[in-house]
């Protein structure tokens, strides 16, 4: 129903049958901010920004904000992704990460499809 007052519910107060409801008002959120997307919804995952931060051989992610030990160009336009797997240069295979083993540069994350 389009009540002008605003939403109300029935009561199982005996004596008052209906009363407005109390709803609070979502100035303060955010609505502009996205949820984690904790899939990939094609083999390259360029959408995806969950929170998988290890490699398909088990390395840990270096995080994108650091330079070391491996040197990238992504620092800036990656550095609040943390150390999670992203693609953002469409490798083939999906989302990767550079890796903290100074041995192994990059390697590529298992993200599960949505």
């Amino acid at each position: 129903m389009n009540d002008p007052n605003g939403p109300w519910c029935f009561t199982t107060d005996p004596d008052v049958l209906w009363e407005e409801c109390s709803i609070p008002l979502c100035d303060d959120v955010d609505i502009t901010t996205k949820p984690a997307k904790d899939c990939k919804d094609n083999q390259l995952g360029v959408n995806y920004t969950g929170t998988v931060s290890t490699t398909d051989t088990g390395r840990t992610c270096q995080y994108w904000s650091r330079r070391y030990p491996h040197s990238h160009d992504f620092t800036y336009k990656l550095a609040d992704q943390q150390n999670y797997c992203r693609n953002p240069d469409n490798e083939p295979l999906g989302p990767w990460c550079y890796t903290t083993d100074s041995e192994t540069r990059w390697e590529y994350c298992t993200v599960p499809f949505c």
